[in-house]
């Protein structure tokens, strides 16, 4: 008899978890606050917390990817100005070597 009982209430729990999984709406993940902020960000390759698959594992590129990802939103590289070259000034003072003083 209590086999059977067993039987029974594992029976009953695997039709509701079956129920549960064919409802079709996905099970809200305990982080989706940090998955909607990471989204949004841009971060980890999902573009909407829809395409975020927090099941999979995270691999070494991924982690990569999310820290260069995360320092470049903390902190932003400087902005690149174009420099000018400067232009030599001629001195006044001191003659040009090169050129010959007609009055000598």
């Amino acid at each position: 008899m209590g086999r059977g009982l067993i039987a029974a209430g594992a029976v009953l729990a695997l039709v509701n978890t079956g129920a549960a999984a064919a409802s079709g709406q996905p099970a809200r993940s305990w982080a989706a606050p940090q998955i909607q902020t990471v989204t949004a960000a841009g971060l980890m390759g999902a573009k909407t917390p829809a395409a975020f698959r927090p099941n999979n594992p995270l691999t070494a590129q991924a982690l990569a990817n999310l820290v260069f990802g995360l320092s470049q939103v903390l902190f932003p590289p400087p902005p690149i100005f174009p420099v000018e070259p400067v232009q030599p000034v001629e001195d006044p003072v001191t003659p040009d070597p090169t050129t010959t003083d007609p009055t000598t």
